[in-house]
């Protein structure tokens, strides 16, 4: 999804879906389908000419319906000098679809995603 196809939010992500993110979420409440991740990820990769999250030896509990995943992701913005984050997430999921996470990385990483919501989220809204 973050790498190649933001439609795949759709198909992976619950409805009433609830993220918990470090940092600043002020705009993120919004955040609650596929579809709307879908619009938060292509804003997101838009400002950038390169983008490439790696998930390294995710932990994944069936039983539980628990996965762990530390990421890196090397990026270069369209204005700006190439950087590297990390970061790790914890998904839950039900039926075959993702509905908690909890999410933390360098605040870089964590801001840039909800600068890039703030814009997609008011474009959409006509604001």
């Amino acid at each position: 999804m973050w790498n190649r196809d933001p439609g795949l939010a759709e198909e992976i992500i619950a409805d009433g879906f609830i993220l918990h993110a470090a940092g600043d979420l002020s705009g993120l409440e919004t955040l609650r389908d596929g579809q709307t991740l879908r619009r938060l990820v292509t804003g997101f990769r838009a400002q950038f000419s390169e983008l490439v999250f790696e998930i390294s030896e995710p932990f994944v509990d069936v039983e539980k319906g628990t996965v762990i995943g530390p990421w890196t992701s090397d990026a270069t913005p369209l204005t700006g000098a190439p950087h590297r984050s990390c970061g790790i997430d914890i998904l839950r999921v039900r039926d075959g679809r993702i509905f908690e996470v909890w999410t933390t990385s360098k605040e870089t990483a964590v801001s840039s995603t909800v600068a890039a919501w703030r814009d997609v989220d008011a474009h959409a809204k006509g604001t």
